[in-house]
């Protein structure tokens, strides 16, 4: 048995998602997902959302480009986090 201590990965706010990774690369989640708060959701199903995307794609571009944007900060606010961790780690050894 893997003892696997809970880690915010962040937090998100009204008007964001998650997912994306699973409907991109058609696997299993990465995360799971704890709301702090009473929240209600929107959850769309990997066919209906690339069915959306071919058939209306004025809805779908701006949709796509916006998962890209919110993708492209998270990995830029997880880089930033792992090299201040690795670099406390020298600062301080």
């Amino acid at each position: 048995v893997v003892d696997q201590a809970d880690t915010t990965l962040c937090k998100i706010g009204g008007g964001e998602f998650f997912g994306e990774l699973g409907v991109f690369l058609q696997g299993k989640r990465t995360a799971d997902v704890l709301a702090e708060t009473p929240s209600r959701l929107f959850r769309m199903a990997t066919t209906a959302f690339l069915l959306m995307v071919r058939q209306i794609p004025e809805l779908g571009a701006p949709i796509l480009f916006n998962i890209g944007i919110i993708t492209a900060r998270r990995m830029s606010e997880d880089n930033q986090r792992y090299y201040r961790e690795v670099t406390s780690q020298y600062l301080w050894a």
